[in-house]
C-alpha cells in the first residue's frame, strides 16, 4: 500500500512546536454533546471492562481504544466519537481495565500489549448489540494494542470487523521509551505511581511486596510492575512482545495509521514504512507535523486526523 510521508496537513502556525501543539487539545480543546450510556462487561479471569456507548440507531459501530493512562473521557476520544457519529457510526469506547474511574478487581492491569482485551469487547459487541459491521480506533498505546490485535488475529478475524484506523501508536515501544523526555515520563508517573501504591495495599500478597523502588522512567515502571505483573520475563520481553510492528505484516483488512513524524513520543523506528509498502491491507500516513494525538486544525470542527480517520472508514468500512 502506498506509504505517505507528506500530506497537505500543516498545523495553525501558532503550534507549529511539536510540544505545544501535542499539550494544546488536552487543556484548551472542549468536546460536548457526547453523552455515553456505560456498560460494565465482565472478562474471562473475572475481572471488569467498563464500556461508555452511544447508539443512534446506526447499523454500523466504531469500537474505540484509549492510550496511556487515559479514558473515555479523553479528549480525543469524545472527539472522534463525535465525528464518528455525524458520519453514520454509533460508538462503544472501551476503557482499559482501572481507567474508568474505579479500580479493576485484580492485581495485573493494562498494558500496551492487552489485545485480548479488545477481542472479549468485540465478541460482546457482536454477541449483545449485533452488530454485523464494526470497525476499530485506537490511539497512542491503543493504537499498538490495536495494530497488534489485527496482525494476531490475521485471516481469523471476526467478519463483522471491517477496517480500523491507529493514531500516534508508539509501534516500537523499547525506541518509543527512550524518545519519551522526563517531563512526559514525569506526567505519566504522577497517575501511575499513586494507583500502583494503593494495589500493593489492596492485595498485600502480591509478587511484588510492599514497597515500591524509586521509579524515575516509564521504563522503570514497566520492569518493575508492568512486565513482571503480565507474565513477561523482564521489560526487554514485554517491549519486544507487544510492540505492534512485529505483527502488522500479519494484518487483513483495511488498516490506517496516521503518525506525525515529528511525534514528541515516538521515535524513528516506530513508523513501520517497510511494513506497509510490503502489505496489501496496512496503509501509512506521516505528515511531517501533527505531534502526538493532535493534528489540529480550526477550519472544521473535527481536527485532521479525525477527518482522515473517517473518510477511512468511508471508503473502506
Amino acid at each position: 500500500m502506498p506509504v505517505l510521508k507528506d500530506t497537505s496537513y500543516q498545523p495553525p502556525f501558532f503550534l507549529s512546536n511539536k510540544h505545544l501543539h501535542s499539550i494544546y487539545p488536552v487543556f484548551f480543546r472542549k468536546i460536548n454533546g457526547i453523552e455515553f450510556k456505560r456498560e460494565r462487561i465482565t472478562l474471562r479471569d473475572s475481572d471488569f471492562l467498563d464500556l461508555d456507548i452511544v447508539k443512534e440507531g446506526n447499523s454500523k459501530v466504531a469500537i474505540l481504544i484509549h492510550g496511556f493512562e487515559g479514558s473515555t473521557s479523553s479528549v480525543y476520544i469524545r472527539a472522534i466519537a463525535k465525528t464518528y457519529l455525524a458520519s453514520g457510526w454509533d460508538v462503544v469506547a472501551m476503557n482499559l481495565r482501572g481507567c474508568s474511574g474505579e479500580p479493576n478487581l485484580l492485581f495485573r492491569s493494562y498494558h500496551s500489549g492487552e489485545s485480548e482485551d479488545v477481542e472479549e469487547v468485540v465478541k460482546y459487541v457482536i454477541n449483545h448489540h449485533k452488530y454485523e459491521h464494526i470497525a476499530l480506533t485506537g490511539f497512542s498505546l491503543g493504537g499498538n494494542i490495536l495494530l497488534k490485535y489485527l496482525g494476531e488475529k490475521g485471516e481469523g478475524i471476526a467478519k463483522e470487523i471491517k477496517a480500523a484506523v491507529s493514531i500516534s501508536a508508539p509501534c516500537d515501544l523499547s525506541k518509543a521509551e527512550s524518545a519519551l523526555s522526563t517531563v512526559y515520563a514525569h506526567w505519566f508517573l504522577k497517575s501511575l505511581i499513586p494507583k500502583t501504591k494503593e494495589k500493593l495495599k489492596t492485595f498485600p500478597d502480591n509478587i511484588l511486596g510492599s514497597t515500591m523502588p524509586k521509579l524515575r522512567t516509564v521504563r522503570d515502571f514497566d520492569d518493575y510492575f508492568t512486565a513482571p505483573v503480565h507474565g513477561f520475563k523482564n521489560v526487554d520481553d514485554y517491549y519486544e512482545k507487544c510492540s505492534a510492528i512485529s505483527f502488522v505484516s500479519g494484518i487483513r483488512i483495511p488498516t490506517l495509521l496516521i503518525s506525525a513524524l515529528d511525534d514528541p513520543f515516538l521515535a524513528p523506528e516506530c513508523f513501520p514504512f517497510e511494513e506497509a509498502r510490503n502489505s496489501d491491507y496496512f496503509f501509512l500516513k506521516s505528515p511531517k507535523r501533527g505531534g502526538h494525538v493532535a493534528f489540529a486544525q480550526f477550519k472544521a470542527e473535527s481536527y485532521w486526523a479525525e477527518a482522515e480517520a473517517a473518510n477511512f472508514l468511508a471508503a473502506y468500512a
